[in-house]
């Protein structure tokens, strides 16, 4: 899948870890919810490696978009 664009970037916190949603879409106009839990890593060359969450906005659940929210709630049920 080739992402044409990103129209939202949200960082929130579920369960006490940190998730970035991306609200995505592909070159055919599709719509996707992307969802990256962050956290950093160590690389074997000695760098840390982060997922970049700059352009993003924090926000608490209850503060995201109603259509995000739903998403959202709708995969906690099923994990």
């Amino acid at each position: 899948m080739k992402v044409s664009n990103v129209s939202g970037k949200y960082v929130i916190e579920i369960e006490n870890k940190k998730v970035l949603v991306e609200d995505v879409k592909d070159a055919n106009g599709k719509r996707y919810l992307v969802f990256t839990t962050v956290s950093s890593y160590q690389l074997p060359d000695g760098n840390k490696w982060e997922v970049d969450t700059k352009d993003a906005k924090e926000l608490k659940r209850d503060e995201l978009p109603p259509d995000i929210k739903k998403a959202i709630n709708m995969i906690l049920k099923v994990l």
